[in-house]
């Protein structure tokens, strides 16, 4: 005699069925999913994905804590991280995890904390990210090495206006003051003629200088970052009439050639930026050093920008200085707010070490000179 099957059978075995289902769709993710005690920290479940990415079985995953798979996880950060979990519910995050044999690879993790019939748990999602660092540390020597390229560019033109250009107008000027006292008694169109070829020269040779000084300062190789940044302040303050305060320790001393164009070149944008785009009276520039960090900040006093519109997106100036810095382990912030703009520039000692131009010392009587 044949039975028909109970409803809660029906229903247990369409449960079953299901939790089947679910468990060959997760296993079949390209990611590592991993289902975590929130009190215990333990691994109560982990997909094939997880297992096939750190190396063990699923029996072996579920004596662990998150803390054998996460190195750079501590109680504090712990802490932190469930402090910021039960605030928003969900983050994301760039980690390290640890395979069984000890090796580690970089991870991006999605966590989300989920309430199951009056329990929590915590679900994180990982994917492997070797292949996008090794892409990313790729982009970014790349990016190194056409920053250079640029800079060894800059100063060869520097170099050629300065020594070339420059030299051949400082030559045409002396050739014209010749012809004007060559000619026994020139008629007024002559003088005329000579005045404003001479005065085109002039301009023409400032014009040159200040050029080839844009690209590449010769006073920042011969004696460094502050005496260049004097120089570059009493030109700018010359044609734009802004009231400028510096404020350099004394004892700041050199730094390497790598870190004091970059400040240099940071420097530059800011003031450039300022010309550009500014109504300041009054920039101020700070420049610290100590034994763990270099510190650069530029302030200005423009008008504040409007709290209903949208930040400004930086441009290619301004992305190519937060480069340069973070090529050098450093950073930058820029904030905008009721007194102007202030541009804070930080980076570690260890980018300043090393010695500075071995030529720097034989230009250092001319620097201070140009200078004052």
């Amino acid at each position: 005699m044949q039975h028909n099957s109970s409803p809660a059978a029906a229903e247990q075995k369409r449960m079953e069925e299901a939790l089947s289902l679910f468990r060959t769709l997760v296993d079949q993710l390209d990611d590592s999913v991993e289902i975590i005690d929130p009190q215990t920290l333990r691994i109560l479940d982990m997909n094939q994905k997880a297992c096939a990415n750190h190396g063990y079985t699923r029996e072996e995953i579920l004596s662990l804590t998150i803390f054998d798979l996460d190195p750079t996880v501590d109680q504090e950060a712990h802490i932190a991280r469930t402090k910021k979990l039960r605030e928003a519910g969900s983050f994301s995050t760039e980690g390290i995890h640890r395979r069984k044999d000890g090796s580690t690879f970089p991870v991006e993790i999605n966590v989300r904390l989920l309430s199951v019939a009056g329990r929590e748990y915590v679900v994180a999602m990982a994917r492997d990210i070797t292949a996008r660092k090794v892409t990313e540390r790729k982009l970014q020597e790349l990016s190194r090495q056409l920053l250079h390229s640029q800079d060894d560019e800059r100063r060869s033109i520097a170099r050629d206006l300065h020594d070339c250009t420059a030299q051949n107008l400082f030559a045409l000027k002396v050739v014209l003051r010749q012809l004007a006292t060559s000619v026994p008694r020139p008629s007024r169109a002559v003088r005329q003629y000579l005045a404003e070829a001479k005065s085109l020269v002039e301009e023409s040779l400032r014009e040159v200088r200040s050029l080839s000084y844009g690209l590449h300062p010769p006073m920042l190789d011969e004696s460094g970052l502050i005496v260049a940044i004097r120089i570059y302040l009493n030109t700018f303050a010359n044609h734009s009439g802004v009231q400028i305060e510096l404020d350099a320790e004394p004892n700041f001393g050199r730094l390497n050639n790598r870190t004091e164009l970059a400040l240099f070149r940071a420097f530059q944008e800011c003031l450039t930026n300022i010309q550009r785009h500014s109504q300041s009276s009054f920039v101020s520039i700070h420049l610290k050093r100590n034994a763990d960090e270099v510190f650069m900040q530029v302030s200005d006093n423009g008008p504040a920008k409007p709290r209903d519109k949208t930040p400004i997106t930086p441009g290619f100036g301004i992305s190519s200085m937060k480069e340069r810095i973070a090529h050098l382990g450093g950073r930058v912030t820029i904030d905008t707010g009721n007194s102007g703009t202030t541009v804070c520039v930080w980076l570690p000692a260890s980018a300043a070490a090393g010695p500075p131009p071995a030529h720097h010392a034989a230009g250092s009587k001319k620097a201070k000179a140009a200078a004052k």
